[in-house]
């Protein structure tokens, strides 16, 4: 869905616990002001409440299969919003309902042109119908979400072609400025890297990918712009720590393997919520990532035999307490 281009705001002000008088805003608040994320989650929890309540009157609307334990139907961060639903009419007309009631006491309406439909292969066959039901525009997966690509298949090299576009990118434009060796490396480790963990916080990177990124960050740091010249130590040794003779780089499978560890741990950690709630929040991601937490595991695991000698995994189902053991 795609927002108006600046929220109008009436204030009232809140004297001794009740409102006083209403004034209007200066200005507009712009999206990308730094309260614009709290005001569209504020507007979207306003939406999802509408939504809630028509969904409790209409028996005949069905969530995603993949959402109906957490009866989940709705995710919104900083300016998108994703309304997850199966693709049959009695659940159309109830998201219909609640967006134009939400429009009608905000004034924040839909953009079609800004609006996608993504289906599913199976609900293909109804594709003419909903879309003219809805008046969006098709989109296709995968589709670009908070920076990264929303996918139901593998990573393949193809779709990580962006990230590799962006190193690049910035890699020509230090080309213009005359750096030393030192400056070089000092880019790669602050720059180039930070654009890396991005990217191996969501997914486990295939070694195909890790590879071509590497090469990237080789040529860029021996070569140059140019691309003259050759590779004076190998890329595992520069990935080494500096007491140990290396550059201090960070090996890209190895922070991989780490961030994709963590995940684990805070899937399973203590943290005020049971194990169950855990795995189906998981479970409901994969709509998301197509990734599921046994996808997840199977994929460390099958990344890396040390991730697997170096990892205990013991869950307490009767306590409702997990956690990881390190040996």
């Amino acid at each position: 869905m795609g927002g108006g281009v600046c929220y109008h705001s009436y204030i009232s002000v809140c004297i001794n616990g009740s409102a006083h008088g209403f004034f209007k805003g200066a200005r507009g608040l712009r999206l990308g002001d730094p309260m614009s994320p709290y005001l569209f989650v504020l507007a979207m929890e306003v939406l999802c409440m509408i939504l809630q309540q028509i969904i409790g009157q209409e028996t005949a609307f069905k969530y995603h299969w993949h959402c109906v334990e957490l009866s989940l139907f709705q995710l919104g961060f900083v300016d998108d919003l994703l309304l997850i639903y199966e693709a049959h009419d009695p659940s159309i007309a109830v998201f219909q309902r609640g967006v134009e009631l939400f429009a009608t006491l905000s004034r924040l309406h839909v953009n079609p042109a800004k609006s996608q439909l993504i289906l599913s292969k199976a609900a293909h066959h109804d594709r003419t119908r909903l879309l003219a039901t809805l008046g969006f525009q098709e989109g296709q997966l995968p589709v670009k979400y908070l920076g990264l690509p929303l996918i139901s298949s593998c990573l393949s090299l193809a779709i990580c072609k962006p990230l590799l576009d962006k190193i690049d990118r910035c890699i020509q434009g230090w080309g213009r400025i005359s750096l030393s060796f030192t400056a070089w490396v000092q880019l790669i480790k602050s720059v180039l890297m930070a654009l890396n963990t991005y990217w191996a916080m969501v997914f486990i990177l295939p070694k195909c990918i890790i590879k071509e990124i590497e090469k990237h960050l080789q040529n860029c740091l021996w070569k140059g712009i140019a691309g003259t010249g050759y590779s004076k130590v190998a890329w595992p040794q520069v990935c080494n720590p500096i007491d140990e003779g290396g550059l201090g780089v960070r090996d890209i499978q190895s922070l991989n393997l780490t961030l994709m560890s963590r995940q684990l741990w805070e899937g399973h950690g203590d943290r005020g919520k049971s194990f169950d709630y855990k795995t189906r929040c998981y479970q409901t991601l994969s709509v998301i990532l197509g990734m599921t937490l046994i996808t997840l595991i199977g994929g460390l695991m099958e990344a890396n035999s040390q991730t697997k000698k170096l990892m205990v995994f013991f869950i307490h189902r009767a306590q409702k307490q997990s956690g990881f053991l390190y040996v």
